[in-house]
């Protein structure tokens, strides 16, 4: 499995556990399917579990990439049809 901005974003989303993996999909713009079959990678599995575990010392960098994230969805919500 290839670590994308994405994927790094996911695992982070689901480790902090305060969004709905139907959320996450949609703030990432991607199906509920395929953030399913992240979560069935033993790989993307053990690294939402390492995040859980040292919640609270999420790298900066992440931390931006998660706020960038929803700052873009909620741009996306925003602009009228």
């Amino acid at each position: 499995m290839t670590w994308t901005r994405d994927r790094v974003i996911a695992a982070t989303m689901i480790a902090e556990g305060r969004l709905s993996d139907e959320r996450i999909a949609e703030i990432l713009r991607i199906r509920i399917t395929k953030l399913a079959q992240w979560r069935a990678d033993p790989t993307f599995s053990k690294r939402v579990e390492e995040l859980v575990a040292d919640r609270g010392t999420m790298a900066p960098e992440q931390e931006r990439m998660v706020v960038k994230a929803e700052k873009r969805r909620r741009r996306r919500d925003q602009k009228p049809m």
